[in-house]
This record gives C-alpha cells, sequence and structure tokens, in this order.
C-alpha cells in the first residue's frame, strides 16, 4: 500500500477505526439497549418506582458499557482518544472524526425520541458527552479502578434530567 504522505495513512486508519468502532463496540451496544427497553415495555414509565428502576437500568447498562470500553476495549478507547486529538490538530480529519461523532448522536437522538425527550437532540450531545468525559476521567485516573457507583449515580442524574 503506497500513501502519499502520513496524513493519508491516518485518514484511512481513521476511516477502518470507524468501521470497527461501529461494529464491534457500538452496535452491540444498541442491541443491550433495546432488548432492555423491550423488556421493560418498549418506553420509559410516567413516574414514580416503576420510572426510577427503568433509568437505574439504563444507568448500569452505560457503566457496562463504560467499563468494556476500559478494560476489554481499551485499545479502542485509546485509538478513539488519539484519532479525536489528531482530527483537531488536522483539519483534514475533521470531516471524518465529524462523521463518527454523528453517527453516535444519531443513535442517541433516537433513543431520546423514543422516550418522549422535549430536546431529542440537545439531550443525545448532552448524554454523549457524560459518556465522553467518564471515559476521559476514567482514562487518567492513577489508580486506574473503575468507578461503577459514580459512573451509575452520574449517568442516572444524567437520564433523569434529559429524560424529564
Amino acid at each position: 500500500y503506497y500513501f502519499k504522505d502520513i496524513h493519508d495513512l491516518i485518514a484511512d486508519t481513521f476511516t477502518l477505526f470507524v468501521e470497527n468502532a461501529m461494529a464491534q463496540v457500538l452496535d452491540p451496544a444498541w442491541l443491550r439497549i433495546h432488548e432492555y427497553v423491550g423488556q421493560q415495555g418498549g418506553k420509559l414509565p410516567a413516574e414514580g418506582r416503576p420510572r426510577e428502576a427503568f433509568i437505574a437500568g439504563l444507568s448500569r447498562l452505560a457503566a457496562d458499557f463504560v467499563e468494556q470500553e476500559l478494560t476489554r476495549q481499551r485499545e479502542h478507547l485509546l485509538a478513539e482518544q488519539a484519532f479525536m486529538q489528531a482530527a483537531i490538530l488536522d483539519e483534514r480529519l475533521r470531516g471524518p472524526a465529524e462523521a463518527f461523532r454523528r453517527r453516535i448522536v444519531e443513535g442517541l437522538f433516537l433513543f431520546c425520541t423514543a422516550m418522549g425527550s422535549r430536546e431529542p437532540q440537545l439531550d443525545a450531545e448532552l448524554i454523549h458527552q457524560t459518556f465522553l468525559q467518564l471515559e476521559y476521567e476514567h482514562l487518567i485516573r492513577d489508580d486506574g479502578r473503575f468507578d461503577r457507583e459514580r459512573v451509575e449515580r452520574v449517568m442516572a442524574h444524567r437520564f433523569r434530567l434529559v429524560l424529564g
């Protein structure tokens, strides 16, 4: 394989990364969420204990996802961080990076819409940003420990805010 410069190689690698990330990481996560929502009746309960139980279940799934990213798919997560950093520095990578971000947010948008969000686009972006922050916090922890309780608490709080 011949490439003009290192930027061509990085761009091609990023494209392959996005394809693999969708198939190996994000699609299975969405499948688990759809299964959970289906098992819970297909919609966000209106109020009370059923609603809190539903949100707690979503928060556990979110924590499972973050933990999996940090342990079994750590190289994927580090590659994602590296590619996003490269996109900041190289404008040629900004399009693929933005397309990757949009694909994630689109899935969250559909989820927020199905859950009855009043602002599904904004809520999808907030949920995505929360995931990014939690992943980043854990990547730079000195002790390398996964704080499941914190992740579940943060995600439950975010879900309560964005889902009304």
